[in-house]
């Protein structure tokens, strides 16, 4: 199971949740950002060893600058705005204008309700963000409105369709407008942005909540769910009336009006306790700051993170200079994340240390209060869903049982013990060997120096001496190739071809260090496959990290609002809908018509900018790498799922704890000997990688895993213990976490009495992964189980891998959520996943 330092959320766009209304979620500071989970599939996993860089979607970037300047509203591509046109021919569909009026004038153009294929990233301002979704939520209220009447008027004569057609648009029209707000959110954050997101964040929640309330809706499809007609639906259309069942029932659409309303009024009293928790954690991260005045103090560290300090020094007016600084630390992922691994100074490593490990844990920014009081209401909010615990709750709606993940959190115990053990006296053992004076008596904040010192002596291998064979350049080439050899699809860079038009006016985006690419299959080089947003770079108004998030749904809906939305209202004051069977008639026509929409997703990342015209791109960490083919595999998950479902495309669907599946296999190709040696090539030079490196670098792969694997399961297991076994008043979490730490790490191992890990563990406490941290590791099993397929087939083998590639599209990627992804696996393998090729690919089976 791979480190990320980037972090994996999926807030509430997971399992279920996810079928429906992608509900993934960021880390921001300022209040209320509950809405801002309505979208983005983010990466968060654990920080680990190897190359680090920072808690990822933990630091609040300043606001600096704003948004380019708009270009004039850009002409349409013919080719590519074929549905759109279509879209706007239709003389209903095409009632619901990009516009709003303001203070009674004339209406003006809003480029997040545009319909062109792409968004109009260089033209959104925050100033358009409120008026957007008050117009938006405002049409897609009527809608609802619409269907809710016909399907209390159709009595029992509902069938899917009636059902599906109007919710699909609705909510995939809303997702399409509320991912561009997300994204500007997360990689464009002024203070503007964050205050019009802030202000539109109530009705985005309210308006999700009458969704998924929708008693017409609910009773419809309990009705189709128990009646003579269920027999007649595909196994697909079953699974989505199912899920769709079990999310409203989550939500309290079965609960009575009293029992509604206290559950409105826990989920927002979670929604504020978790944003105050953020926001204690955020800050808490900001106030850290180290000022170090010797150079020689800074021994051990990488160029880059020296240089970032000064950078941080002269960013607070210091007069600082490479020979005699001063240097800012701080938790920014550049300078101060790098300590502990790198700093030969150990006085250093340890203030770094104590401070990282007692965030948010002291004065007004002590975060156990708010922990308690979130465990509390989240203990009410699943039993007054009939619930005896929250993890009983989420496990309904999860792939494994209960039992089944701590059948396998057991199987993994012992060996991940076991192995963390004899790497921790391997290390210590040479440590005192090589430096009696400091390398004995190891204490919390040394392990990692030392594993380093380790690693780099006795595997020959250094992270950063690697790192000058990574390039950006050379990585965007073996990427396109890779999709080409999986899946038989070519990237190409916007411009690149007729029917891709040229980053500018026709293809914006919203910095320009961001890359657009199409996606196309040969066989149709007229047809966009799909879009990738690439961007790469830190810079001061982006959060740090890296993530994937859709923009636009790979299905067939309309950018604009349906018919019934742009009516005069009647006499009553309701929206006129000229009488519901030609409502009816004229709303199927039009949904039947729906065109297919370019779907789009961005990938992120927060590597260091190269320097000025470098023509290698810049450098690359090796778990840069692998964390960019991870997100690449959730890419290609969304790009080519082609299920008619729209509301099971893509992740929506997935259950949350398989939703890291198809990512993590994709994220292996990292260690393979035939990508490191693809990618190996000198930013200088252009030599290639040594074979003996990476031959060396393929043998690291399993080192260290045994620590890691140990830290993981007592974060899995606390999470699980606390939230299946919580007592208010009673239960001390954090002396659950320390108890579950003695059982998985080595003897010996200790935490500081002021450490507070659960203080900062934000999985489960704001991304969305309360009693499903094990999701990591569950998913894991699955990817290691596909990889060692691909991989034993020799990841260079081109024919080998068309031929799997094709397949593994076919079975997994194509049908997406509108089936489970162990049916879905089943499908490709033949049989169930097996656990021994995740202990192979770790060492963790005693081989290594």
């Amino acid at each position: 199971m791979r480190a990320h330092k980037h972090k994996h959320a999926l807030a509430l766009w997971l399992a279920a949740l996810c079928a429906l209304t992608a509900v993934p979620s960021g880390v921001h500071a300022g209040a209320s950002r509950a809405g801002r989970s309505l979208s983005c599939l983010r990466e968060l996993g654990p920080a680990r060893e190897g190359a680090p860089r920072g808690r990822a979607c933990a630091q609040a970037t300043p606001a600096v600058a704003t948004v380019r300047s708009a270009q004039a509203s850009p002409p349409p591509n013919e080719l590519l705005l074929a549905a759109a046109a279509a879209d706007a021919a239709d003389a209903d569909g095409g009632a619901g204008v990009a516009s709003v009026v303001i203070s009674g004038g004339a209406p003006e153009f809003n480029p997040l309700l545009d319909r062109s294929p792409f968004p109009l990233w260089g033209q959104i301002r925050a100033f358009h963000i409120e008026p957007a979704v008050v117009q938006l939520i405002a049409e897609e209220r009527t809608s609802l409105a619409v269907l809710e009447d016909k399907l209390l008027t159709a009595g029992a004569g509902v069938g899917f369709d009636d059902v599906f057609g109007p919710l699909t648009q609705i909510r995939l029209r809303l997702d399409s407008v509320y991912n561009q707000i997300d994204n500007l959110l997360y990689v464009m954050e002024t203070q503007d942005v964050s205050d019009a997101v802030d202000a539109i964040t109530p009705q985005r929640v309210k308006f999700d909540q009458v969704l998924k309330q929708s008693r017409p809706i609910y009773d419809a499809l309990t009705a189709l769910a128990t009646g003579p007609a269920w027999g007649g639906l595909t196994p697909q259309q079953q699974r989505l009336v199912t899920l769709t069942l079990a999310e409203m029932r989550a939500a309290g659409a079965g609960l009575s009006d009293a029992d509604k309303a206290a559950l409105s009024d826990i989920e927002s009293r979670i929604e504020m306790t978790q944003n105050a928790w953020n926001d204690n954690l955020l800050e808490s991260l900001d106030s850290f700051e180290l000022v170090v005045t010797n150079r020689r103090d800074l021994d051990g560290l990488p160029a880059s993170a020296i240089m970032a300090a000064l950078a941080n020094a002269r960013k607070k007016g210091r007069r600082a200079t490479w020979r005699t600084g001063p240097w800012v630390l701080r938790f920014d992922g550049a300078t101060a994340d790098y300590v502990e691994q790198f700093a030969s100074n150990r006085t250093l490593r340890r203030i770094v240390y104590e401070a990282s490990t007692s965030l948010a844990s002291s004065g007004q920014l002590d975060n156990t209060p708010l922990m308690l009081k979130l465990l509390e209401l989240r203990l009410r909010k699943a039993q007054l869903l009939g619930y005896k615990s929250f993890a009983e709750m989420r496990s309904a709606r999860m792939s494994a049982s209960l039992a089944d993940v701590n059948s396998l959190l057991g199987q993994l115990l012992p060996v991940a013990k076991a192995k963390a053990a004899q790497e921790n006296a391997d290390v210590a053992a040479w440590a005192a060997a090589v430096d009696p004076r400091d390398g004995v008596d190891l204490g919390p904040s040394d392990w990692k120096y030392w594993r380093t010192r380790y690693q780099r002596a006795q595997l020959n291998v250094s992270e950063d001496e690697v790192r000058q064979y990574l390039t950006v350049s050379t990585f965007r080439s073996y990427l396109a190739d890779l999709a080409w050899r999986l899946y038989g699809v070519n990237v190409v860079r916007a411009g690149g071809s007729t029917f891709c038009p040229s980053e500018g006016p026709g293809l914006q985006t919203w910095h320009p260090s961001v890359e657009a690419y199409c996606l196309f299959r040969p066989s149709d080089p007229s047809t966009v496959v799909g879009l990738i947003y690439l961007d790469l770079f830190a810079r001061p108004q982006k959060s740090t990290g890296g993530w994937s998030q859709p923009i636009l749904e790979p299905a067939r809906y309309y950018r604009a609002p349906s018919p019934a939305a742009s009516r005069p209202p009647s006499s009553s004051g309701k929206k006129s809908t000229g009488g519901p069977s030609a409502s009816s008639d004229e709303l199927a026509t039009w949904l039947a018509a729906a065109p297919a929409q370019v779907p789009s997703v961005v990938i992120v990342s927060d590597q260091d900018p190269p320097p000025r015209n470098a023509s290698y791109g810049g450098l690359m960490w090796r778990d840069d790498v692998a964390g960019l083919l991870h997100e690449f595999g959730h890419a290609m998950q969304h790009l080519l799922s082609t299920t008619d479902l729209g509301l099971m495309a893509g992740l929506r669907g997935t259950e949350e704890d398989s939703a890291e599946v198809v990512a993590l296999m994709h994220e292996k190709w990292a260690g393979d000997p035939s990508t490191l040696t693809a990618l190996g090539r000198h930013w200088r030079s252009a030599a290639p990688l040594p074979l003996a490196t990476v031959q060396q670098v393929v043998d690291l792969q399993s080192w260290g895993q045994g620590v890691y694997m140990a830290e993981q399961l007592a974060l899995t297991l606390a999470d699980l213990r606390i939230h299946s076994d919580f007592v208010p008043g009673v239960t001390n979490p954090h002396a659950v976490y320390a108890d579950v730490y003695a059982q998985a790490m080595p003897d010996g191992t200790v935490l500081l009495p002021s450490a507070r890990r659960l203080n900062y563990f934000d999985h489960i406490f704001f991304f969305g992964y309360e009693a499903a941290y094990y999701s990591y590791i569950w998913s894991d099993v699955s990817a290691a189980d596909l990889f060692a397929t691909f991989s034993g087939a020799g990841l260079a083998n081109d024919s080998a891998m068309a031929d799997l590639g094709g397949r593994f599209e076919d079975s997994v990627l194509a049908p997406a959520g509108s089936a489970p992804m162990g049916q879905l696996f089943a499908g490709f393998m033949g049989r169930p996943p097996r656990l021994d090729a995740l202990l192979a690919y770790y060492g963790l089976d005693g081989r290594r």
